[in-house]
């Protein structure tokens, strides 16, 4: 995305390194030629350098570079900084990868602190630096309120994935007695579920239930369908009804998913032998030297138990460093070697980064030894 030059006119210049570049037009000042412009550098950029579009294409039946010119004809017809930033989103969510994203201007705050990882190594301390700083905090309105616009807004109701059905189960207000608990979500605006749910590639990360060979969304949210879709649903004995749900930032589903808070949880239940435990992240704040002391107590309890269960529903991720000092190596009984391997395009931005030492820097050695404790 574009940021823009803090500096005084005399001193800017269109890059600050090699692998930092500002535009030297203020982002309230683009026109639409160069918002086109920003969204060709972006879609060349990600052509020659990421790395699955033939995975991409084979799993989800189209080839992102192909919606192009679909989002060259949206971006056009854009009346404002708003729909124009929905087109990159829209444009970077539909290449449903988890790990290529937008990220909000708050989620980038740790980058900059002054004991960060991206702090004491370079090239990160050049990317992640004061100009980049500033240019952040103009950002932070501005993509908060489209954040909010396309994420903030909860139907009265809440709906969730369970069994290959979408099934209310919560809401607001009144909605047992107009709805009722179990009720299932048949068709989206005349269009069956399943086929509705294909068509949200834009709007969230579609994931796949294995068991039923089909795409499935873990809940249906204003953000995939609107606020004013037009839901077939079938209640109780079969009656089927067309009805749209009220939507608003007012409505919460915080405890949807009965996820523990805690990053840590942890069970025993002796007289069966069974122990478990729970990790809701693997982020590396959560751990220190005593909380790596307490789960090596903790597996020296359970060590004579028949089960251990790890629980990792719900886990956001983290780094590979985490789980594999404080589950693998204390639980294996001889020591193990894992090989990782990692491939990039040969774009002139990849090497670019790689030759710099951003992309060659690595958590592990290629072979890493894991040894129980």
């Amino acid at each position: 995305m574009t940021a823009f030059d803090t500096k005084p006119d005399s001193e800017k210049s269109l890059k600050i390194s090699s692998l930092v570049k500002f535009n030297d037009v203020h982002p309230r000042d683009m026109t639409k030629d160069d918002w086109v412009d920003d969204f060709n550098s972006f879609y060349d950029t990600m052509r020659d350098c990421y790395p699955y579009f033939w995975i991409k294409e084979r799993v989800l039946g189209y080839n992102w570079l192909d919606l192009k010119d679909r989002y060259m004809e949206r971006l056009e017809a854009a009346e404002g900084m708003q729909d124009i930033l929905a087109v990159f989103w829209n444009a970077v969510t539909a290449l449903q990868d988890t790990h290529t994203s937008i990220w909000l201007p708050r989620w980038m705050s740790y980058h900059f602190r002054e004991d960060s990882y991206f702090q004491q190594r370079e090239p990160y301390k050049t990317i992640f630096s004061d100009e980049v700083r500033g240019a952040n905090e103009y950002w932070k309105p501005v993509l908060e309120d489209i954040y909010t616009e396309r994420n903030g807004l909860n139907y009265e109701v809440l709906i969730l994935y369970t069994k290959g059905n979408y099934v209310i189960v919560d809401g607001h207000g009144s909605w047992k007695d107009r709805y009722g608990y179990g009720t299932k979500i048949i068709a989206v605006n005349g269009i069956p579920i399943d086929s509705a749910i294909r068509s949200t590639y834009e709007k969230d990360i579609i994931k796949l239930d294995f068991d039923k060979n089909k795409p499935y969304q873990l809940s249906i949210t204003p953000k995939l369908f609107g606020i004013s879709a037009v839901f077939t649903i079938e209640i109780a004995g079969g009656e089927m009804r067309d009805v749209s749900f009220d939507a608003s930032t007012d409505y919460r589903y915080n405890n949807a998913f009965n996820y523990p808070s805690e990053w840590l949880t942890t069970r025993v239940w002796p007289d069966e032998k069974i122990a478990y435990i729970r990790f809701r992240n693997f982020e590396l704040d959560n751990v220190d030297e005593g909380m790596h002391d307490f789960l090596i107590a903790f597996y020296t309890k359970v060590k004579d138990y028949d089960h251990l269960i790890v629980d990792v529903r719900g886990n956001s991720g983290g780094w590979k460093q985490v789980w594999v000092d404080n589950i693998i190596a204390p639980l294996i009984k001889r020591k193990t070697t894992s090989r990782m391997y990692v491939g990039f395009r040969n774009g002139a931005y990849v090497n670019r980064q790689y030759h710099r030492g951003a992309l060659r820097y690595c958590r592990f050695p290629r072979e890493h030894i894991h040894t129980n404790r």
